[in-house]
């Protein structure tokens, strides 16, 4: 694999960002470690099944055999192989040299075809291989690990023997991250990254979860991180805890945030995204929004407030400055009394009527009741399109009810309460929300499933991937309204198309008119 730049448009890796780092994150406190050395049991003739196998060399020049294999006694196996031959009944020689057994404590096959080895030619200074497997990167069993893929990393040293030279979980790459001609070994999943580099001809290994939490703590969850090649970064998202002089403006505790990482110089430079970037912070009321752009926001507020206009409309400015004017208590526009919950509706049309999704883009991770108050603030925005008794449904993977799905027990919960002025199910599945061909296949008897009105996602990841497979996949024009607020507020991002804008703007007004 090539790990030069191809594309003219896309900074190479001495192409940092022109501005000072958000944060820096020093790397000259870690501590530096040895390669593991493995210990070697021999086994003779207890192969089961053969598995992936290469002859690879040593540092010593010699040349040594790496194979996978299923033992007789039900475990999998790596191990260095002194003999093998094959019978006419099995194998009529075998000795191993097992250095490693695959997990088995995790819901994978034991099956040898279930690993992985390959070859890796220039890390830290040594050549040698891989064996990747699935096994828990967080947690354990009983403890809410996560499951994924893990690579470990190995050379062999003059005898034969392998060293683990470094224990990778997830996603795993190499990637020259400053540009020095040295390979860095990254790796990255839903709940950790990494990455292992040599200095001063020590090897030492970075917890760039860990590092990130310690210097940060408001970031609260670690959603997902991933490794680029191309620009020599990880990204990094999750949520955040809103800070104080934000929760009077804001309805949640939480905000969502992209962070982009570079290695320089020994630390880690962090980075926000730029301003036109598509994946920005989601923080409202960031106190460093420019004084004439926070103060337009509030004029437009104001002029509602004293029925001079009747719609809020954002324009070309941050989401986040028109948000602030919109959901600060005193002077924006939320209701002084009842739930003061604000939500989002996408509208598309779908076999001849109209659908609704909520909510897409503001509650991260709604507990039932405030699920329930986004299906209450979705009502009568279905009455003013003129569904009387909207069918709501709740949705999950499934149709069970299990407790490894929470949204599946949080649906059942919702669909048990019931909410005034709809029918409510769940959990569904999508198919099963929308589709009678499948509700007719799957044999499902409910008054919601395969004709529902709104859709209730368990969560924001959720909403929003359905919310833009829907526009960007499958072609569909969204018209997208804020619920909750005194008056229809129009919320459009400078993605989405005319046509999107101009029937937001239609459902506003026939919100207004049905009011």
């Amino acid at each position: 694999m090539s790990h030069l730049l191809l594309d003219g448009d896309v900074p190479s890796a001495f192409a940092y960002p022109d501005e000072e780092p958000w944060m820096t994150l020093p790397l000259s406190g870690l501590t530096p470690y040895q390669p593991q050395k493995t210990t070697l049991t021999r086994h003779s003739m207890d192969c089961d099944q053969r598995g992936a196998g290469f002859i690879i060399d040593g540092t010593d020049g010699g040349e040594y055999s790496i194979r996978i294999y299923r033992s007789t006694d039900g475990n999998v196996y790596a191990a260095v192989m002194q003999s093998e031959a094959a019978g006419r009944d099995g194998m009529s020689e075998w000795e191993a040299d097992v250095f490693f057994t695959f997990p088995n404590n995790v819901d994978v096959s034991n099956d040898a075809e279930r690993t992985d080895l390959f070859f890796f030619e220039d890390l830290m200074g040594y050549g040698g291989f891989t064996v990747t497997y699935r096994d828990y990167l967080s947690g354990g069993p009983g403890q809410g690990g996560q499951i994924g893929e893990v690579t470990d990393y190995y050379y062999l040293d003059n005898s034969g023997t392998p060293y683990l030279l470094a224990h990778a979980k997830g996603d795993a790459q190499l990637i020259d991250l400053n540009g020095d001609g040295a390979l860095e070994l990254c790796a990255a999943s839903g709940v950790s990254g990494q990455f292992f580099f040599l200095r001063d001809n020590r090897y030492y290994e970075a917890d760039v979860k860990a590092l990130l939490q310690n210097a940060w703590p408001e970031m609260n969850y670690w959603d997902h991180a991933s490794w680029d090649l191309n620009y020599r970064r990880l990204a990094v998202s999750g949520f955040v805890t809103m800070p104080e002089w934000a929760t009077a403006e804001h309805p949640q505790p939480n905000a969502d945030f992209t962070r982009y990482l570079y290695y320089r110089d020994g630390a880690l430079l962090v980075y926000k995204p730029d301003k036109d970037s598509q994946t920005a912070d989601h923080v409202v009321g960031t106190p460093d929004v420019p004084e004439p752009v926070l103060a337009a926001a509030k004029a437009a507020v104001q002029l509602v407030r004293e029925g001079k206009a009747d719609i809020p409309m954002k324009g070309i400015l941050q989401t986040s400055s028109f948000a602030k004017a919109i959901l600060n208590r005193e002077t924006g526009l939320i209701p002084a009394s009842g739930r003061r919950l604000v939500s989002q509706c996408g509208i598309f049309e779908y076999e001849g009527r109209f659908m609704m999704i909520t909510d897409a883009a503001i509650n991260i991770a709604p507990d039932v009741d405030t699920q329930i108050g986004i299906v209450e603030n979705a009502l009568p925005v279905a009455n003013a399109l003129g569904v009387e008794l909207p069918k709501v449904a709740v949705l999950s993977a499934v149709e069970n009810v299990t407790e490894k799905m929470p949204s599946t027990v949080s649906a059942a919960e919702i669909a048990k309460r019931g909410i005034p002025g709809c029918v409510v199910s769940g959990p569904l599945a999508l198919d099963g929300a929308i589709s009678m061909e499948s509700v007719k296949h799957k044999g499902i008897h409910d008054p919601v499933a395969g004709q529902a009105d709104i859709l209730l996602v368990p969560f924001i990841e959720i909403g929003n991937v359905l919310y833009k497979s829907i526009t960007y996949i499958a072609g569909k024009t969204m018209a997208s309204t804020i619920c909750g607020a005194s008056c229809p507020v129009i919320i459009t991002s400078r993605a989405d198309t005319p046509d999107s804008k101009y029937y937001s703007i239609l459902l506003a007004v026939l919100r207004c008119l049905k009011a």
